[in-house]
């Protein structure tokens, strides 16, 4: 017999993470005109996004929440943290994650 146990289950907790954008580049390829790179601000590492990468194409544009998830779940950008935290808030509910576990955040 087998017993399920609260250590058997894994949990992804979602919370904000910075991005700075660090510059725009022409590309001379016909199928990404502009490419962007963006720099995780906790590293040193540069995050290189074009046109083709679905992150780079998940910009928030101030639709409902509940849409965003359908369309794009966490791969988004958004213009400032407070929309990113009440986004993170939203994923956390949907996905049920416990309240013990978001208060070690």
């Amino acid at each position: 017999m087998t017993e399920n146990c609260a250590c058997s289950k894994y949990y992804y907790p979602f919370s904000p993470v910075s991005y700075r954008l660090v510059k725009f580049h022409r590309s001379y390829r016909h199928d990404t005109p502009i490419c962007a790179f963006y720099q995780d601000e906790s590293t040193e590492d540069y995050d290189y996004y074009d046109e083709m990468t679905p992150r780079c194409k998940n910009l928030y544009a101030g639709q409902p929440f509940d849409e965003l998830y359908e369309s794009a779940q966490a791969d988004v950008f958004f213009e400032n943290e407070d929309q990113c935290r009440a986004y993170c808030e939203y994923l956390n509910k949907v996905k049920k994650i416990p309240k013990k576990i978001l208060d070690k955040m």
